[in-house]
């Protein structure tokens, strides 16, 4: 544990702490197509935000390996990371297509949740 590694587990708890408003801002504006594309967005980039403080978190404690248990192997970190990174690319590429349609980058949302569960085989 080092002083960058709090700040950034502070950020994404930041983060976090902002879904339910954004989830609230989208649930009541959902049927609303003035204000749909605008709740889509807040609610989007809460996650993008989320993904980029997560992905740098991650990098930061596994480079050099000085915040991971030693019995951590080089496999399972390199497969972690590749699972991490497109995340905040994918996030925001589905923030960019709520100007388009706010169904498509809701979609991209479930379908990124889907795949964050699944487990890992590693």
């Amino acid at each position: 544990m080092d002083q960058t590694l709090l700040v950034l587990n502070l950020l994404i708890l930041l983060c976090i702490a902002f879904i339910p408003f954004s989830t609230a801002v989208l649930a009541e504006n959902l049927q609303d197509a003035n204000h749909r594309q605008t709740a889509t967005l807040l609610y989007g980039g809460t996650y993008t935000v989320t993904a980029v403080f997560f992905v740098l978190l991650w990098l930061y404690a596994s480079s050099d390996r000085h915040l991971l248990d030693g019995h951590l192997s080089d496999a399972r970190i390199r497969t972690r990371t590749l699972r991490y990174l497109p995340g905040p690319l994918i996030y925001g590429v589905a923030l960019a297509l709520a100007l388009i349609s706010p169904w498509i980058t809701l979609g991209i949302h479930v379908a990124l949740a889907v795949l964050y569960m699944l487990p890992l085989d590693d």
